[in-house]
Parts: C-alpha cells; structure tokens; sequence
C-alpha cells in the first residue's frame, strides 16, 4: 500500500482568528488520504487557542509535530484568485488546491452544549490586532462613544481580566477567565455586538453550527470607504457596520510574530 503523504502547518500570527481560518484544511486533506498534521512552528498565543481549534479536530493526526512546516501561511497569495467576494478562509482553502467552501472555520467541541438563551445583549469590543498591527485602525474615542452608546442601553459587557483591563464605567459586566467561559456566553446570547476580533471568528463559528448568538454585529473601521471583503475575516451570518478609522502611523508587529515568521520563511519545505 501506498504511504500517505503528510503535509504540516504553520502561520505566526498566533491569535485565535488567526488559527481558526485555518480549520477547513485537516479534513479536506483527510479527504484526499493526506495525513494532516500541526508542525512545532504553528504559532497560538496561548494553550486555550491550541485546544479549542485543533485539540479535537478528528482529522488531525498530530498537533504538535516535529516536522518543518510545507503548508500554512507561506502558500497564502500563491494563485491569483479573481473572484471579488471570497473571504480568508475560503482563499486559504484555494491557496491549498481546494475549492473554496462556504467559508465558514471548523470547530469541534468536546461536549455537547447546553444552549440555554440567558443574555438579550452582550459586547466584547477588544481587539489587538485592529488596534496595532493594522494600517487602518479603530479610531479610540469612535469606540468610546459606542461603549457609551451600548452600556445606557444596558447591555451587558465581557471583561476579560487575564488578557485586557477592566473598564470601571461599565453598569454590566461578564467575566471570562477562559475560551470556554466565552463559548458558554456566546451560546446564551440573542445578540452579540463586537469588532473584528477573534470573538467575532468564534461567534460567527457558533452561530453557523449551532445557531447561537442568533444576532451577530461587528464594527469595521472606515467600512464605508472599503470593500467588504477586503477585511478578509468577515463572514455572511454576520451584519457589519461602519465605524471611525484612522490611519495607523506606528504599525507593530509583536516581537513574537516577527520571530515565527523568519522562522517559517527559512524552514518551509513546500
């Protein structure tokens, strides 16, 4: 018989978005007897991010393989893709040879879940990366007024003390110490009001397997003057609305991603 061929991941950006636009591949490549694995180089900022979007995928074979990595992110803007109205997950699942899908990231849960509807409304407006890595950026006081804005109607806000600081002025909060903590609210929520973060991937993920949150908006900066599509993580269960941006003059990159990236440029085999 003949040994399957093996192909291992990687991108540095690390975030939970980043990884989960990635999430079609394992079965699509199990579908074509092509063992998929994680190669040691794939970058998740943190263990949660690991267990949630890979830990369970059935059509894994490893998730931490010391193999050098011959897909991810260096076969990303290989083939010239016409089509307009593609988002990233569906040109990554083409940049690997794949027709595109409905676009929507593969998540694979544990359990069960109990969805039990127990919040009308919730926000979670943080988001590193369209605030720092991007050159257009949201514009801060533009989030403030729609804090403001969305805390007088009483909705209820999600804090998240391991990772960003506690807004005092908030009437309504929820603590999240985990990914899980945050799939547990997203599955008891009627609407969900976030940016481009990945709350809003995860969200959009929830509610195209299970339903829930039933209404999912997100604020794009300057969506007015862009296309759609050119945000590349937006996904059609989800209403988009515009919000100020302004012009990012300071781009960082994390030292972290920086790293990763050398490191998959130097030592991809694909």
């Amino acid at each position: 018989m003949k040994k399957n061929k093996n192909v291992y991941l990687a991108q540095p950006w690390g975030g939970l978005g980043d990884n989960f636009v990635f999430s079609n591949l394992p079965r699509l490549y199990s579908e074509k007897n092509i063992n998929f694995s994680l190669s040691f180089l794939n970058h998740e900022r943190n263990r949660q991010i690991k267990n949630i979007v890979w830990k369970n995928n059935p059509y894994i074979k490893n998730s931490y393989s010391f193999n050098y990595p011959n897909i991810g992110s260096r076969k990303l803007n290989t083939v010239k893709i016409e089509k307009e109205n593609f988002n990233v997950v569906q040109k990554i699942n083409i940049f690997h040879g794949f027709e595109p899908g409905d676009g929507y990231p593969e998540i694979y849960l544990n359990h069960e879940p109990d969805i039990i509807l127990k919040y009308e409304k919730v926000a979670d407006l943080n988001a590193y990366s369209m605030f720092n890595t991007q050159e257009m950026i949201y514009d801060n006081n533009k989030i403030k007024n729609l804090k403001y804005k969305l805390n007088n109607e009483g909705v209820v806000f999600l804090e998240f003390p391991k990772l960003y600081k506690n807004d005092e002025s908030f009437k309504n909060t929820i603590n999240s110490k985990n990914i899980n903590d945050l799939v547990k609210v997203l599955l008891s929520t009627e609407t969900f009001y976030c940016l481009n973060s990945g709350s809003h991937c995860l969200a959009a993920i929830l509610k195209n397997k299970f339903g829930y949150p039933k209404n999912i908006i997100s604020y794009l900066p300057n969506l007015s003057s862009n296309n759609l599509y050119d945000f590349g993580h937006v996904y059609e269960n989800v209403k988009y609305s515009n919000i100020g941006g302004i012009k990012n003059e300071n781009v960082h990159l994390p030292r972290k991603i920086k790293i990763y990236q050398g490191l998959i440029k130097k030592y991809f085999t694909g």
